[in-house]
């Protein structure tokens, strides 16, 4: 009896990893961007702020009409500063983010900045 209990253990392990071994693991689920450059921020950008005087070409503080001058002011950390952290742009004297918009900005930064 005992040995019959053994042999049908050993049996039924030694199944079970001949059928779990070949198992390729899940894929992991593809991440989805939750905002894009040409069809969130471009907008937001021309509406808020590549308006006359900022923010356009000649501005000192960048042309944001460029994804490049864009991009290297959320790489250095500017946009997440004044934006985000200091809540100094858009100036109080311009039209003001909406809580959606700053949204879309900050995930798409969270997301890389990519020109997508």
């Amino acid at each position: 009896m005992w040995r019959t209990a053994c042999l049908l253990i050993f049996w039924l392990t030694a199944s079970f990893i001949a059928c779990t071994q070949g198992e390729e693991p899940e894929p992991e689920p593809m991440k989805t961007l939750c905002a894009t450059y040409g069809v969130d921020i471009v907008p937001i950008v021309e509406s808020k702020c590549a308006v006359t005087g900022c923010h356009v070409d000649g501005f000192t503080f960048g042309n944001f009409t460029l994804y490049g001058e864009l991009k290297k002011r959320v790489d250095n950390g500017k946009i997440q500063s004044l934006v985000f952290d200091n809540q100094l742009m858009p100036p109080a004297s311009a039209q003001q983010l909406t809580e959606e918009e700053k949204a879309k900005i900050k995930c798409w930064m969270d997301d890389g900045a990519l020109n997508n």
